[in-house]
């Protein structure tokens, strides 16, 4: 199962992209170019249409957000949403994973913070394929920063003074339909479990106005092959609240 955190998502896949052949590369990458494009005017139209039904309706309540990772031959890797409720500084997230062998989509991990921040559970799934959940109790907001769901912790997870370090800012590129977009990259070093170094790659483009993530891609670079193992796509939104979006019922919680 892919993990939430990134970083440690490049170290189990590694070995796959190693042994992708380098006369391979240019198929793969041309293979996620199309459904990439696809993917990310997708993403560019809801942004817009729901940018229009918000300006002319009610507000909707809770800010919501969506990336979707895609593999090189670009099927779907793992869809990351979450749920920020600014009234109540309620936080959801939800790990999505296509089942092995099927084209099912399910919930495997995630997490939520609820009671002002003094809440924080974190979601897994059992051998049996259920999830359950671990309570950790603590003081109001003490773990208001555990997850980036609200719209300005998405902001500054890019921001310059706010971002972590390493990031690079490559000033502003056109995307294929013209629209121009702040570019950032970073390169991270890492050592294998077989003690081997290896690099990572990562751009990100952000909307130039808002400061939003709109799309990224991640590579890796070993033994001098660069292979591509992920682009990633971004969409955000308003969404009102039904009553039961941060309700965790159906899950097995165990606090402590």
């Amino acid at each position: 199962m892919i993990v939430a955190a990134l970083a440690s998502t490049l170290i189990y896949v590694i070995f796959a992209a190693d042994k992708t052949a380098a006369n391979t590369q240019a198929t793969n990458t041309a293979m996620v170019s199309t459904a990439f494009t696809a993917a990310y005017k997708t993403a560019v139209i809801t942004q817009t249409i729901n940018t229009a039904v918000a300006s002319t309706a009610v507000q909707a309540e809770i800010f919501h957000a969506k990336k979707t990772l895609y593999n090189p031959d670009g099927s779907i890797a793992l869809i990351e949403e979450t749920w920020a409720d600014p009234k109540t500084n309620d936080m959801r997230l939800d790990q999505i994973e296509l089942i092995k062998g099927t084209n099912t989509l399910q919930r495997t991990g995630g997490a939520y913070v609820l009671e002002n921040g003094a809440k924080y559970i974190k979601v897994t799934t059992d051998v049996q394929g259920n999830l359950t959940g671990t309570i950790i109790n603590s003081d109001p907001l003490q773990f208001f920063y555990t997850l980036v769901a609200e719209k300005q912790q998405y902001i500054n997870e890019y921001k310059e003074g706010t971002r972590r370090a390493g990031w690079n800012d490559e000033g502003i590129k056109k995307d294929a339909d013209g629209t121009e977009l702040k570019k950032l990259s970073r390169t991270d070093n890492f050592t294998t479990p077989d003690n081997e170094q290896s690099m990572t790659i990562e751009n990100v483009y952000l909307d130039k106005d808002s400061g939003l993530p709109v799309k990224g891609d991640i590579s890796v670079e070993k033994n001098g092959i660069t292979s591509l193992l992920y682009t990633y796509v971004f969409v955000f939104d308003n969404v009102s609240y039904d009553g039961n979006l941060f309700n965790t019922n159906g899950i097995n919680l165990e606090g402590f």
